[in-house]
């Protein structure tokens, strides 16, 4: 929240230069994410949160379509037994290819709904590999928790205490309109 009416004008009037941006309206020859500009966790690990699905770099998971005339990327979810496992899905990422600390990040997002599904739009600190989680710090800009309906914006950092695992500090519910495309975002200073 801002303290007073000038900072609320300085924000507004904050000239942003687009540094990075995907539309998702050139599709590639194999119709699946821009490799120039994503790459793709893969794996089953259950990535501490004991997921149940398979993350592939296949179109069937993440894909180029358009919705009403304009382009977008399509991630799918599938219940097809791939390597053995029973759920597929995509987690597309800029590691290696692009990072950014500051500055204004959003997308725009239609998310899916239903058991078992957990869409998500987040930072994780590029030092990661040195610094393990949550010391390297994340930032969910969109996180919808489907067993409760609701979507959460979330900071994670270390947070010395007897288990040595993370504090959510602040935990914020985003208000969003179901079914439809909705922008997420976050401004991210040096200060806030």
């Amino acid at each position: 929240l801002l303290g007073s009416c000038e900072k609320e004008e300085e924000i507004e009037n904050t000239r942003w230069v687009l540094v990075w941006s995907d539309e998702f309206d050139t599709p590639t020859p194999d119709n699946r994410p821009d490799p120039s500009k994503w790459t793709y966790e893969k794996g089953a690990s259950g990535y501490g949160n004991q997921e149940l699905q398979n993350y592939t770099d296949r179109v069937e998971n993440a894909s180029y379509t358009t919705h009403k005339g304009l382009g977008c990327l399509k991630i799918t979810a599938l219940n097809d037994n791939y390597d053995g496992v029973a759920y597929s899905s995509a987690r597309i990422k800029t590691e290696g290819l692009f990072e950014q600390r500051y500055g204004r990040f959003e997308a725009r997002l239609k998310l899916p709904y239903g058991p078992g599904l957990w869409p998500a739009f987040w930072m994780l600190g590029a030092n990661y590999a040195t610094d393990v989680w949550p010391k390297c710090g994340e930032i969910d800009i969109m996180e919808q928790l489907n067993h409760d309906g609701i979507v959460y914006q979330t900071i994670h950092s270390h947070y010395k205490n007897d288990l040595g695992f993370t504090k959510p500090v602040p935990t914020k519910t985003v208000p969003y309109n179901k079914g439809q495309f909705n922008i997420f975002g976050i401004e991210r200073t040096p200060e806030a």
